[in-house]
């Protein structure tokens, strides 16, 4: 897993939009329901900065950090070109299993392999 950091107000964040972001960013939201995790595609922008304090809490768990960062702090001071960025990882991150980022020599995505096997063939 490659790990993906932002910059918000002078200081570098990890940003990981695994499970654990998306179910609080999910609590949070008062959706935690199915249909609220198919409501992932359809984010609106006035929802994107409590997933992204959701993702970096996460992010700088998984580093060892506490964050004490709150959505409204992260809203402060998130620039447009930021909130960009996050929006990439958590593309990136959520169309190939929560951050692995495996690529070909040549730099491009790699094709991932099944982990189901066929038996008989």
């Amino acid at each position: 897993m490659v790990a993906r950091y932002i910059t918000i107000g002078g200081t570098r964040y990890r940003a990981e939009f695994n499970w654990n972001a998306i179910m609080a960013f999910l609590v949070e939201s008062g959706n935690d329901t199915m249909e609220g995790v198919m409501h992932l595609k359809d984010l609106k922008p006035s929802e994107l900065t409590a997933l992204a304090a959701a993702a970096i809490v996460e992010g700088e768990r998984l580093d060892g950090r506490k964050c004490s960062l709150t959505k409204e702090d992260i809203g402060c001071v998130i620039t447009a070109d930021t909130m960009r960025e996050l929006v990439n990882i958590f593309v990136e991150q959520s169309s190939n299993g929560g951050g692995d980022s495996t690529k070909s020599q040549d730099g491009t995505p790699a094709k991932k392999k099944s982990i189901i096997r066929r038996s008989g063939k």
